[in-house]
């Protein structure tokens, strides 16, 4: 799995909140590649969006992630309260099933982040890769998903926490989905990219 092969870039988004990223359309398609849920837009100021409980910002149009996915992304949770800084990615969205992941930056008591990357299987959720004593500080986080082998890696500035088969569930809405959200104190993101590639023969 995930073997150093040549690759076709079949997609990618990418937003540096250098401006307000519901305004982005960096593949040029004539449509805004992000929106944001039901909360309003919170901050965003030097490069920086402040993501405030419950807010989250989607890819507009998410395609199935059937191929091999890459996301990449750098945040930081301030403080240690609720879930913290989250990814929320429905890759491998085929055949009636998809992969439920999460990645999860929480601040902790003693002032250090810890990273978790989870997985839902319809029944529960269950922590496939965890990293600790983290600094408080933004952490350059990349999430590669294989859906032709079932593996997905997390790296974490630059360190790779190893690859881990994902388990499937049943799709519960018609189409996946990709956002980046907080729960509990606030979150900062300063990017987020998502790029999808296929082998070449």
């Amino acid at each position: 799995p995930l073997t150093n092969r040549p690759e076709s870039v079949i997609g990618h988004w990418l937003t540096q909140f250098s401006s307000m990223p519901d305004l982005v359309d960096f593949d040029r398609d004539g449509n805004n590649d992000w929106h944001f849920g039901d909360a309003p837009g919170d901050t965003v100021a030097n490069g920086i969006w402040t993501c405030t409980a419950g807010n989250e910002l989607h890819l507009s149009s998410v395609p199935t992630m059937t191929t091999l996915t890459t996301i990449e992304w750098r945040c930081r949770h301030l403080a240690s309260s609720g879930d913290g800084a989250i990814l929320n990615v429905d890759a491998d969205w085929a055949n009636g099933e998809f992969a439920d992941l999460k990645v999860r930056v929480v601040h902790q008591a003693d002032n250090w982040q810890s990273v978790l990357l989870t997985a839902h299987d319809g029944v529960s959720e269950s922590v496939l890769s965890k990293l600790e004593g983290l600094p408080d500080e933004f952490l350059d986080l990349r999430l590669v998903v294989d859906p032709q082998s079932d593996v997905a890696m997390l790296f974490v500035n630059g360190y790779s926490l190893g690859g881990v088969t994902y388990p499937t569930r049943s799709q519960v809405q018609s189409t996946p989905t990709l956002f980046i959200t907080n729960n509990g104190a606030d979150a900062e993101f300063d990017m987020l990219s998502v790029t999808i590639s296929e082998a070449l023969p």
